[in-house]
């Protein structure tokens, strides 16, 4: 039996989610299902046999259960139309329904044997596939009747969930899903094994807990809050873990890949999206052996945010230091680095007051009003190996 994979177009945010999926388990599976996939994605159309789509299918369940047990994050299925996400999905396994509104590994897993089974069975396109709504994918009644068949569908359900970092964060009054994908290109699709298993590592904490930590800081930025929870989750990641891929073999690759937006309302909107932009960063700060900046931007973001009564501006001047080195990074802009540099010693002057009369009074938190002193201190002088 001939099964086909049908690589969705660049208009449906999903064709990423397909070479999430494929691109992950790419190094697992042999030489001559790799070639077809790398060819057929690039064609549009992958042609496979049984065995082939067995090994893929069995490779995703796998890799899915691993993934799931490091990330609590999960996309949301959306409600628009005559007949909701959920519904479509449950559609094409009718024994094992999907119940909810949200995506999550226990189904995919478990279904995973009998999409082996009804490969080319077909199923109307789900909404969260098609997030860039553009022209007439806006509307939603001139895209009903589309179809997708079981194994691309499936393919496309678990990049979804391996390339989701962070679900139901919240900025004003808006909810988020945050998602780092493929740019699809040959060398992104190569990288992707090295890419996720950075993001689905044990023993560091998830990606999504890096941002909502940073997110505290209200001044700052969403996308500079994104981005540097990022590059220091990679870095520990890379430092913290054995096995992990050298940094510098990463220069360049991070650009291959995408970090998008998307408010999930009743139908999702990709409110923005850019290249995971890290390679100038991280290569500047090794140059400058000043890597551990990145790592005092996230305590000092966590001290601020938890002493922002007692501590005047504390949370601004954090907001102020991410900024200033990012703007470094781009334009080698010395001036906010200055800047910053001096705002932080003051702030380390207060916490230093706020560790004495602790100490003195015998505060619980002593202690770490002290280690905020220290560390508002640090990021002042690592801040100054840039200038």
């Amino acid at each position: 039996m001939s099964i086909e994979i049908r690589v969705l177009e660049e208009k449906s945010i999903g064709r990423y989610f397909q070479a999430t999926a494929l691109g992950y388990i790419l190094d697992m599976l042999p030489g001559d299902l790799r070639g077809k996939i790398l060819e057929g994605f690039r064609e549009g159309l992958i042609s496979l046999n049984s065995s082939e789509v067995s090994q893929i299918l069995n490779n995703l369940a796998s890799s899915l259960r691993v993934i799931c047990n490091v990330k609590k994050a999960a996309p949301t299925l959306y409600k628009a139309g005559k007949a909701p996400d959920s519904k479509l999905l449950s559609t094409i396994t009718p024994s094992t329904p999907l119940a909810g509104n949200t995506l999550n590994c226990d189904w995919l897993i478990k279904v995973a044997p009998i999409i082996q089974q009804i490969p080319n069975a077909l199923v109307d396109m789900p909404m969260f596939l098609r997030a860039y709504v553009f022209s007439k994918y806006r509307d939603i009644g001139e895209v009903r009747g589309e179809k997708i068949n079981a194994i691309s569908l499936y393919i496309a359900n678990a990049g979804t969930l391996i390339s989701i970092i962070a679900s139901n964060i919240q900025r004003g009054e808006s909810k988020y899903e945050l998602y780092i994908v493929p740019d699809t290109s040959l060398e992104s699709l190569l990288s992707s094994h090295r890419m996720y298993t950075i993001f689905h590592v044990a023993g560091i904490g998830s990606l999504e807990n890096y941002i909502r930590s940073l997110l505290k800081i209200e001044s700052l930025s969403f996308e500079l809050s994104i981005l540097l929870s990022i590059a220091l989750y990679v870095y520990n990641a890379i430092t913290q873990v054995a096995g992990m891929p050298p940094l510098t073999g990463l220069y360049n690759i991070f650009e291959k890949f995408r970090v998008i937006s998307i408010i999930p309302q009743d139908r999702p909107l990709v409110v923005w999206e850019r290249p995971l932009t890290l390679t100038h960063m991280f290569e500047e700060l090794e140059k400058h052996k000043s890597t551990d900046l990145l790592q005092k931007l996230y305590w000092c973001a966590n001290r601020a945010s938890k002493y922002s009564t007692e501590v005047t501006r504390a949370d601004d001047i954090v907001s102020q230091c991410v900024t200033a080195l990012f703007a470094y990074i781009e334009t080698r802009s010395l001036d906010m680095l200055f800047s910053c540099g001096a705002s932080a010693l003051r702030i380390a002057d207060q916490f230093n007051y706020l560790c004495r009369e602790g100490t003195r009074k015998g505060r619980k938190d002593a202690r770490e009003l002290c280690m905020a002193e220290k560390d508002f201190a640090d990021l002042s002088r690592d801040l100054a190996k840039l200038l």
